[in-house]
């Protein structure tokens, strides 16, 4: 699904019938075949396959000559992670095709894309946009509505044998599905045979290697395209009418998704508050038009990407008996005989998640995503100059044999829970914070629809079209970096006879007595803010002082807590060897939650790292969508401004070396830290046990010191998770008349802060009376508790 997020148009590898004054430009240095070359003739006809050669012959940076001059070429872990992790320097692309109206080629899509979008907003206007629609990359039903929507094609539309083009199959499904997960809308007969012929359409037109449809749109294509306008329209004048009448009428509940509905396809369901159309109109700040484009856009690019990953995944299953039956046995042995399978069914299902990951990572859907230089800077030692296109070949990535031995096999154990991988091996959702948000409910759509297929039919290559070869599982569209078979991926289906019978008898020493206990969902925790923390392994501070600040037990918050490995002592070397924790144990955290504020809980760190390093990895291992992430020296930030202060004291446990790095960060943050202590300690043993009262004593020592020599010192920091500082800021206030915050107090009114300004119904209130008095929380807006 890298589509959903991904680039917009990526300038496109265009023929020899281009200016030969731009193509035969050369960027300094940089390796790479010219015009003509035997590797340039290879990328011209074989697309991404192609710069998988590139990349071998060259290095992991190459320059590619096209239409645009040089565009440059990335693999690798070293490269790939500043790529990736600095966005201000390597930002998103929005090069598009020419197009008629407001509708443009995108060069990793079939099917083009409507302008004006959050697909192409920057800055403050996606940050707000990203924030209205999380929720919707959380919405609780995906496993739910995937697996109702796949059954009823089966049952009405598959019969006992069922030959079909998957691809076309999967396609349809799965607009089904996002159709309902975007709007709570069902697709009619009219509307899925407009669908289906739009990507016909375009399927054709670029299907041929010199379709001059692949370089501009023309009216024809728009008056094909804009057939979907009508349905959109129609799906969010349905959404205003729920959301008219939601006094009397409510929001969906999982009642509304399971098999009983009448008619499973029926618009006869309510609205769902994570339906992005919902959240759209619900928040009152986007038109109309913008409304029905975002959601056509999401339409073409979450049908499009899932259906083909899902398709090619299956293939590739198929093509190896051992594996699908491995998959089919497991299905069969975790799953309930009778029933739409649930969430909670999937989650038992590893091996069949392991051959969707694998199907990502050997037949990545889009093949290429882009980025723009904004500055001078550095890569593997070669100079790359303002204003230079980059690309990132996602089939070359995956394709590295020094990441995956032997990469042209599909193998499922790769994915084995402690299988090696490299964190820049898989890049099918992109990375960064503008990675694809869609990657959580992707997996559970592939495990609803593949686990629902193998319950109840055997899989084998339709008979009048013959095993499907190599060739067909590498197809691709000529004009497009799309993996799209233009024949298709034929299957039969055979419904299957038996398949838990041999799991549904009583084993030796069981009983054959069963009670089936009733429930029922309470989703009050569904309604409330949700906050995660990262917390050191080493760290015996944080967490009390946590549940004592935010009244956890009262407030309403959802708090989700996971710890990630950190050494016994506080050393640069440490700090920056934590980056490689970072993305695996955010991934720890609870799938289905949707986070209003997820915080990585290590001020040194946070300084050696970078803010925007932090939240780049955070952002990329974590699973569910968030909205926010902070740190304690973003938190101080942040609070400073509040405070309106800019010049501050620093007491810490730091020996010189990170003291140096914390205020250095704190300077590049408009923060000049006029004077220092420290209590030079690498053991996070002891840094636990400094007492408060020492604390407090350093903090007033320095103050007075600082008054002394007319610093002008306007509040004093105490930076460190480990150190025990609650039951003394309000004395250090009274003593020394300015305000005092510790990292613990900054991140947990940070969160708090960003959570209660986000939302009208959200409050999370900070307890004052576990300090006595705070002047950083008794400064308007105040966020605590009377």
């Amino acid at each position: 699904m890298t589509a959903l997020l991904g680039l917009l148009g990526a300038i496109m590898l265009l023929s020899k019938r281009s200016p030969r004054n731009l193509l035969q430009k050369r960027l300094k240095g940089i390796p790479g075949p010219k015009l003509g070359d035997r590797l340039y003739e290879e990328v011209m006809s074989t697309r991404h396959h192609g710069m998988v050669s590139v990349h071998d012959e060259y290095g992991e940076l190459v320059q590619f000559p096209t239409l645009a001059g040089p565009i440059l070429y990335v693999r690798g872990a070293e490269v790939l992670g500043s790529v990736f992790g600095k966005p201000k320097i390597f930002a998103k692309t929005k090069g598009t095709f020419k197009g008629q109206g407001n509708a443009v080629d995108v060069s990793n899509l079939v099917q083009p894309f409507l302008t004006n979008t959050f697909f192409e907003w920057e800055g403050k206007q996606w940050a707000a946009a990203r924030k209205d629609t999380n929720p919707f990359f959380a919405h609780p039903f995906v496993c739910e509505i995937t697996c109702r929507v796949t059954e009823h094609f089966m049952e009405t539309r598959w019969g006992d044998v069922h030959e079909v083009d998957f691809l076309e199959e999967s396609h349809n499904i799965v607009k089904h599905a996002v159709v309902d997960l975007l709007a709570g809308y069902k697709l009619d007969a009219e509307s899925e045979k407009d669908l289906h012929e739009i990507i016909v359409h375009f399927v054709r037109r670029n299907m041929a290697k010199e379709s001059k449809g692949a370089e501009t749109m023309t009216s024809d294509d728009v008056a094909v395209f804009n057939r979907c306008v009508e349905f959109a329209g129609k799906a969010l004048a349905y959404n205003k009418a729920k959301i008219a009448e939601e006094g009397s009428v409510g929001v969906a509940a999982a009642a509304d998704y399971d098999d009983t509905c009448a008619d499973p396809l029926g618009n006869d369901n309510k609205v769902h508050p994570n339906g992005l159309v919902y959240l759209m109109v619900k928040s009152g700040r986007y038109s109309d038009t913008e409304i029905i484009n975002i959601f056509i856009n999401l339409v073409v690019a979450g049908g499009e990407t899932p259906a083909l990953a899902i398709a090619k995944t299956l293939a590739a299953m198929a093509r190896d008996r051992s594996i699908i039956e491995k998959a089919q046995q497991e299905v069969d042995k975790n799953t309930p005989v009778e029933g739409t399978l649930t969430a909670e069914d999937l989650g038992n299902l590893p091996y069949l998640e392991q051959c969707i990951m694998e199907g990502l990572r050997r037949y990545a859907p889009a093949t290429v995503v882009g980025r723009l230089v904004n500055e001078d800077t550095e890569l593997l030692g070669y100079k790359v100059e303002k204003g230079t296109q980059l690309q990132v070949n996602i089939h070359a990535v995956h394709m590295d044999p020094k990441v995956w031995p032997e990469p042209e096999i599909y193998d499922p154990s790769r994915w084995e829970e402690d299988a090696p991988r490299h964190k820049y091996g898989m890049i099918a959702f992109g990375l960064g914070s503008r990675s694809c948000p869609g990657k959580a409910a992707y997996i559970k759509m592939a495990k609803a629809m593949l686990a629902s297929v193998l319950k109840n039919f055997d899989v084998t290559p339709n008979s009048s079209q013959g095993p499907i070869s190599q060739e067909e599982m590498d197809a691709y569209l000529p004009n497009r970096f799309v993996s799209w078979n233009t024949s298709g991926l034929h299957f039969t289906f055979e419904r299957r006879t038996t398949t838990h019978a041999e799991f549904d008898q009583p084993q030796d020493g069981e009983s054959d007595f069963e009670f089936d206990c009733t429930f029922e969902c309470d989703y009050d925790r569904d309604r409330r803010p949700t906050i995660g923390m990262i917390v050191l392994q080493s760290d015996e501070t944080l967490e009390s002082d946590v549940h004592r600040l935010l009244k956890t037990d009262a407030s309403g918050v959802n708090l989700h807590i996971t710890r990630i490995p950190s050494e016994s002592q506080v050393t640069t070397d440490n700090l920056l060897q934590m980056s490689d924790h970072i993305n695996k144990t955010s991934s720890l955290l609870p799938v289905r939650a949707n986070f209003k504020m997820l915080a990585y809980c290590c001020t040194s760190a946070a300084s050696v790292l970078g803010t925007e390093r932090v939240e780049s990895v955070v952002r990329e291992g974590c699973v569910s969508p968030i909205e926010n992430v902070t740190d304690p020296i973003a938190a101080a930030t942040a609070a400073c401004q509040h405070l309106g202060v800019s010049r501050i004291g620093l007491v810490s446990p730091y020996v010189a070396e990170i003291n140096k790095i914390v205020q250095n960060s704190l300077t590049k943050n408009g923060i000049d830290v006029v004077s220092y202590g420290s209590f030079e300690q690498e053991e996070e043993f002891l840094v636990a046990r400094i007492s408060q009262e020492s604390v407090y004593k350093a903090a007033v020592s320095l103050a007075r010191d600082a008054e002394q020599r007319n610093s002008g010192m306007e509040a004093i920091f105490i930076a460190c998770t480990n150190l025990q500082t609650l039951d003394i800021i309000a004395r250090i206030e009274t003593e020394t008349g300015i305000p005092c915050f510790s990292s613990n107090l900054a991140l947990c009114w940070h969160m708090a802060n960003c959570v209660n300004a986000d939302s009208t119904e959200a409050n999370i209130e900070l307890d004052v009376k576990q300090l006595g008095s705070s002047m950083l929380l008794e400064k308007e807006p105040a966020l605590v508790a009377e």
